[in-house]
């Protein structure tokens, strides 16, 4: 492996971990224009009833954008009974009729299996149709399906033209996976500068796996200057958010005082969230660190690791009041 690659821990693909969360969800991602639909709104049962009634009017008089939203309604339950099949169905009258998202939510149900038989090659048919005409997550979906070798031949060089054409509009997982396939010159000549600059797009927005690849680039100095405290602040977001290997190297920067002020109490409770999950290292780490910590201080970490729970929002921690 290249000195500056990303070692295999930090390799999670933004968009791989995008697309189990598309598929896991009944009809794909959330969008924001679903707060405006009447159907699933709040209110009286009568008034979801006759939104309801008129969008499958529309929907049966053949118009594309109520037949999408008549089919997101069956993928979510709301309204309707969930019926992932009939969701299916009405996608693919709307995507017949050439509508875009129709098109890429349709192809999600091929990948994922969801109300219909699961196709890979089919799914490809119908994100290339979506994303070509502007869809953004048909075309992280597609560099997603390149970069992988799913359903397609490995073909680094596609994966990099679709997600930079997603990640161009702003979608954050294709920036993440972009900046790796850049960082570690796949599909396109190697620049961590580049890089690091998809990475903190991604990581601005929110994107776990960015900040966590975003705090090792600061780590080594790689497309960016090397900083310690801007590695913990990136670390920091993405543990706050339920990374295990980000609340393992959180802790271990608070144990070593490395970019923060040191502290072993905060670093212990870093560590006993990332032990929680799994992690192996942080199992050892505490089992090290934990006989250099009184009774008092133990007890308090183990009950605000025990009580801890991710905030998706801030990425904060409880603990973390008062603290660097």
């Amino acid at each position: 492996m290249h000195p500056d690659q990303l070692p295999l821990r930090y390799l999670a693909h933004a968009a791989c971990a995008l697309a189990a969360c598309l598929l896991v969800a009944a009809g794909g991602p959330v969008r924001a224009q679903d707060a405006a639909v009447p159907a699933p709104a709040a209110g009286p049962r009568e008034d979801e009833a006759a939104a309801l009634a008129r969008w499958q009017a529309q929907a049966q008089a053949g118009l594309a954008e109520a037949q999408f939203h008549l089919g997101r309604l069956y993928a979510q339950g709301r309204g309707p009974a969930r019926d992932p099949a009939e969701a299916a169905r009405w996608y693919r009258k709307a995507a017949d009729q050439g509508h875009a998202e129709a098109q890429a939510y349709l192809a999600l149900a091929y990948a994922g299996g969801r109300g219909v038989e699961k196709n890979a090659a089919i799914a490809r048919v119908w994100f290339e149709r979506a994303a070509t005409q502007g869809n953004a997550i048909a075309q992280t979906m597609l560099g997603v399906m390149y970069s992988q070798g799913q359903g397609v031949a490995r073909d680094p060089v596609q994966a990099v033209r679709w997600y930079r054409l997603a990640a161009a509009q702003g979608d954050a997982a294709a920036q993440a996976d972009l900046g790796l396939l850049l960082l570690n010159g796949e599909g396109s000549a190697r620049d961590p500068a580049q890089a690091a600059d998809w990475l903190r797009r991604a990581a601005e927005q929110g994107n776990v796996i960015a900040q966590l690849n975003l705090g090792y680039l600061y780590e080594h100095g790689l497309g960016v200057a090397q900083s310690y405290a801007e590695e913990a602040a990136w670390l920091r977001k993405a543990a706050g958010r339920g990374a295990p290997d980000a609340q393992f190297a959180l802790g271990i920067l608070y144990c070593n005082g490395r970019g923060v002020p040191r502290d072993l109490a905060q670093g212990y409770r870093w560590l006993l969230l990332a032990a929680g999950h799994g992690h192996e290292s942080a199992r050892q780490a505490v089992a090290a660190f934990r006989p250099q910590l009184d009774a008092r201080q133990r007890a308090r970490a183990e009950a605000e690791a025990r009580a801890w729970m991710p905030d998706t929002e801030t990425g904060a921690h409880p603990a973390d009041a008062g603290n660097p």
